[in-house]
């Protein structure tokens, strides 16, 4: 069975590696790719998007999506992924054009060309989407599911309370969770445990050609990162682990649960506040509490190459 899915992303490091096993997964049927302002500008992370497909040698569509945050100020992650969105990784400039009805028509058009079967696959900030929704209002009927990298229970990776994705427009994601939209959401609580060390990285990445070395210096840049904010070297890959809960959700633990997004509290702005309550029916989201890390690096090793 092939999932018929468009990806959402703001790439990113994570996001290179979740593009390369989202095309090395032949489940997926790839509509389409949109880029969104998150880890850098999206100006950048069109620019990424386009030279990480020409890297590849893939002539998928891809839309440029929003400039800035629905309300919020834009916060990027330059700090994590470096100031082009990519570390020390440098592809070779593809000069690689968007199509030109920008990212929440091409979701719609391809939305409605799939009929309600398209699965809508997020791994930056929910910008993009809100804009689907608000712009179209037969959009949440369309999409059959979001996937989404983004939030915690009781988890934040930018701040005490929130996780990043979220965080970067606490708005937008608040429209997204009340759309009625089915969600799974792939935050914190599971991806952090989807990670490889940097003695795997060495082992199984260090070493080949020009797509291996590309994907090796990605998880370094991953791994070096996160040692120097969490003391772990360790590349956390969230957003492969959002590709691979599309086909195989047997890596993660999900619980039914109702999320709502924090945008008045100063303190706790961006958080995803879970309840699990008795009944099942009053939940709008299918929570990741946790993931299977041996059948993630399976997966991962498979199909990161």
């Amino acid at each position: 069975m092939k999932y018929p899915v468009w990806i959402d992303c703001d790439p990113g490091l994570d996001d290179f590696l979740a593009i390369t096993g989202a095309i090395n997964s032949p489940e997926l049927e790839i509509a389409g790719f949109s880029s969104v302002s998150g880890n850098v500008n999206a100006e950048m992370t069109t620019r990424n998007l386009g030279d990480i497909l020409s890297f590849y040698g893939c002539s998928i569509p891809f839309a440029q999506g929003a400039l800035k945050p629905l309300k919020r100020e834009f916060v990027d992650a330059s700090y994590m992924h470096g100031k082009s969105g990519l570390g020390s990784l440098v592809l070779p400039d593809a000069g690689g054009k968007p199509v030109p009805e920008g990212a929440p028509r091409a979701i719609y058009d391809c939305a409605k060309k799939m009929n309600g079967e398209l699965i809508l696959i997020t791994i930056g900030p929910l910008t993009n989407i809100a804009h689907l929704l608000l712009e179209y209002p037969d959009a949440a009927s369309r999409i059959k599911r979001i996937v989404m990298m983004g939030g915690g229970c009781g988890k934040g990776n930018i701040t005490s309370h929130a996780e990043f994705n979220i965080y970067a427009d606490p708005e937008s994601a608040g429209i997204v969770f009340q759309s009625g939209i089915p969600i799974t959401m792939v935050g914190l609580n599971a991806t952090e445990e989807a990670f490889l060390t940097e003695d795997e990285i060495e082992q199984h990445f260090n070493g080949g050609n020009e797509r291996r070395k590309a994907i090796y210096t990605a998880l370094i840049n991953l791994c070096r990162a996160n040692e120097k904010f969490t003391g772990k070297p360790r590349a956390c890959i969230h957003d492969l682990l959002t590709v691979f809960a599309v086909f195989n959700e047997s890596l993660l633990d999900l619980k039914p649960g109702l999320v709502e997004v924090e945008t008045t509290d100063k303190e706790k702005y961006g958080m995803t506040k879970c309840d699990f309550p008795q009944q099942d029916k009053s939940a709008n989201t299918r929570i990741a509490l946790h993931c299977s890390r041996d059948d993630f690096l399976r997966e991962a090793l498979k199909r990161l190459y």
